[in-house]
């Protein structure tokens, strides 16, 4: 909301708001019926009210000036941000199916090598002779 001093020396009065109601205008108010000294008075006073809200509106501008210059800083950040993860994506799109390649191919081998494990545990089981009577950690008369 804009507030501005009295009309006159900036340093009189109490705060007011630019739109502030307007009274009706009669043929006694017309500046030919009016005491030259009135007549200096109010144009005197319409122009303070005008150079008041004129500075108010300058400080404003200039705040939503500062506001806005910010927010376009922050926006190219932003977009160039975005520029570069998109071109970190692209540039790691293939090494990324390369990988998913590789750890495709070895959970395949890795699957085969168990597999050949488990078949080698099972015939060296199958193959384990055990002499009866004999307790078994006694190695013979050669080992």
């Amino acid at each position: 909301m804009l507030t501005m001093g009295k009309p006159g020396p900036k340093s009189q009065g109490a705060p007011f708001t630019a739109l502030a109601p307007a009274r009706q205008l009669t043929n006694k108010d017309a500046p030919e019926n009016l005491p030259p000294a009135t007549t200096q008075y109010t144009l005197n006073r319409i122009l303070g009210v005008i150079e008041d809200t004129k500075l108010a509106l300058t400080q404003e501008i200039g705040k939503v000036s500062t506001e806005l210059s910010h927010i376009c800083t922050d926006h190219h950040k932003l977009v160039n941000g975005v520029k570069d993860t998109e071109t970190t994506w692209d540039k790691l799109k293939p090494v990324h199916q390369a990988l998913r390649f590789q750890v495709t191919h070895l959970s395949k081998r890795i699957q085969r090598l168990e597999r050949c494990t488990e078949n080698a545990e099972g015939c060296c089981r199958r193959n384990n002779v055990r002499i009866v009577g004999m307790p078994e950690g006694v190695k013979g008369p050669d080992g």
